[in-house]
């Protein structure tokens, strides 16, 4: 959630810096930021991580072979 919040908080100078004086790449850097945005989101609202996340209850059992 806190990246979330970072990345978004660079999109505001951003769109600031392209109306102030429009340039072809910081308008192609704020779309692909944008993008970025709004792609972390769909995955926080989802419930989807990268993270592997183990259910809750489970164990692993270890062994003591060899020992």
């Amino acid at each position: 959630m806190v990246l979330i919040i970072i990345h978004a908080l660079y999109l505001r100078p951003e769109l600031y810096w392209m109306l102030r004086d429009p340039r072809w790449l910081e308008s192609a850097v704020l779309v692909t930021n944008i993008v970025i945005f709004l792609f972390m989101l769909s995955l926080r609202v989802n419930g989807r991580s990268t993270v592997v996340r183990k259910e809750r209850g489970t164990r692993t059992k270890v062994s003591n072979q060899g020992v």
